[in-house]
């Protein structure tokens, strides 16, 4: 039983991190900026990207439920 509470814990925790990188990108794209130059198209690039790899490192470590 403590393994289920403490996977319980770690998925929300999970969950949670996830959450807030989609209101991230939901930020980037309800934002009423437009882009009118290269600088700026790659500041969104790597924003994009910064929010990839976070995505990318919890997947990463999500406990392995097998």
């Amino acid at each position: 039983m403590p393994n289920d509470q403490n996977t319980k814990k770690e998925i929300n925790v999970f969950c949670g991190a996830i959450q807030a990188l989609f209101q991230k990108a939901q930020e980037i794209c309800n934002s009423d900026q437009v882009i009118s130059s290269a600088e700026q198209l790659e500041k969104l690039e790597q924003k994009v990207g910064d929010l990839t790899d976070q995505l990318q490192a919890i997947i990463r470590n999500l406990p392995d439920q097998h």
